[in-house]
């Protein structure tokens, strides 16, 4: 989210391991489209100040975010698509009662 660092699973894990860092990333897209080309990414954090962008790899992602002015946090995941309409079946009228 907006103003957010991104964390691992409580607000203090920031492990280094868990994210690659870059500068000089010109925005939040460019920070993404990183993300995109690179194995095991879970989401981004970026700063636009320096254009700082860390694509997190943290193989359990992204837990929690943390307050901080300047920055968003980003959980990566395939693109929502709605769910495939089922057609209703046609409507037949009953067949007609015979009598036997």
């Amino acid at each position: 989210g907006v103003n957010r660092v991104c964390r691992g699973k409580a607000t203090d894990d920031n492990a280094k391991e868990y994210w690659r860092l870059h500068y000089g990333v010109d925005s939040v897209e460019a920070c993404k489209e990183k993300c995109v080309g690179t194995i095991g990414c879970k989401g981004v954090e970026y700063r636009t100040e320096g254009g700082r962008c860390e694509v997190w790899v943290r193989p359990m992602g992204i837990g929690v975010t943390k307050e901080k002015p300047g920055y968003t946090c980003w959980r990566y995941g395939p693109a929502a698509t709605p769910a495939p309409v089922t057609p209703a079946p046609p409507t037949e009228p009953p067949p007609p009662a015979t009598k036997e």
